[in-house]
């Protein structure tokens, strides 16, 4: 219908219902944007966007399980035209404590990555959570209460784009003008293009 053009598609981080067809898609597109993030949501309880890692408290799906998922489900001949989007944003949540695996007290509200650099610094810096190699950092309301804001800083972002890179997997980012013209933002992915 569109002599020259390029089709992708949007698809989801974890198919829950078991309702794509990765294979057919991908071979029926020039490549799936897989909407790596959203692990944990607005509407749900505080936590990393995408882990790295699934320990205790975790029970989520992590990148390395996305990926190979795509993998399994869409064929590793396909591989080529996966397309990971890692989140440049991230969520606060008023929470009942500061410690990770808290349960929210109120519907989290989006952050920026460019947005979340500078209120963690405000905030004393990031807390490195190992159990899912993400960061988040804590601040109060103004009532007192807890509030965590879970978010990659550069050295979580960094760690998402080398995996990418080891396995042979393309970048994407939603979105690229969160991180407001990152200079290190755009060197990682400068480092993984080259």
């Amino acid at each position: 219908k569109l002599p020259g053009a390029d089709v992708s598609m949007a698809t989801p981080c974890v198919d829950w219902s078991g309702a794509w067809n990765y294979q057919y898609l991908a071979e029926h597109s020039d490549g799936l944007f897989v909407m790596a993030y959203a692990i944990h949501w607005g509407g749900g309880a505080p936590g990393p966007q995408l882990p790295m890692a699934a320990k205790s408290p975790w029970t989520h799906k992590t990148l390395q399980w996305v990926i190979d998922d795509y993998v399994y489900y869409g064929k590793a001949k396909n591989k080529a035209k996966f397309i990971l989007g890692l989140p440049l944003y991230g969520y606060s949540w008023a929470s009942a404590t500061d410690k990770p695996g808290s349960k929210s007290t109120a519907t989290g509200k989006s952050i920026t990555f460019s947005n979340a650099q500078d209120a963690a610094a405000k905030a004393g810096g990031w807390v490195w959570d190992s159990a899912s190699e993400s960061t988040f950092f804590v601040t109060k309301d103004a009532a007192g209460g807890w509030v965590q804001s879970w978010c990659d800083n550069l050295k979580a972002f960094g760690m998402r784009v080398d995996y990418l890179h080891v396995q042979d997997v393309m970048l994407g980012l939603w979105a690229l003008g969160y991180s407001d013209g990152d200079p290190a933002v755009m060197a990682a992915i400068e480092a993984w293009r080259v």
